[in-house]
């Protein structure tokens, strides 16, 4: 069945991905660190380029 257009998606380069604000951080099963995780979360935490975004 065809959907409506733009519903189409590319798949996705990497298993897992963590975003923040202009970084991008791509890892594979493998190479997950919970550690890594928790010290990304805290580092951009509350971190935007706009003032009032949390």
């Amino acid at each position: 069945m065809k959907g409506r257009p733009g519903d189409e998606r590319m798949a996705n380069d990497t298993q897992i991905a963590m975003a923040s604000w202009g970084r991008l951080d791509k890892m594979t099963e493998s190479s997950l660190s919970e550690d890594y995780v928790l010290r990304f979360i805290k580092k951009y935490t509350n971190k935007s380029p706009e003032k009032f975004a949390k």
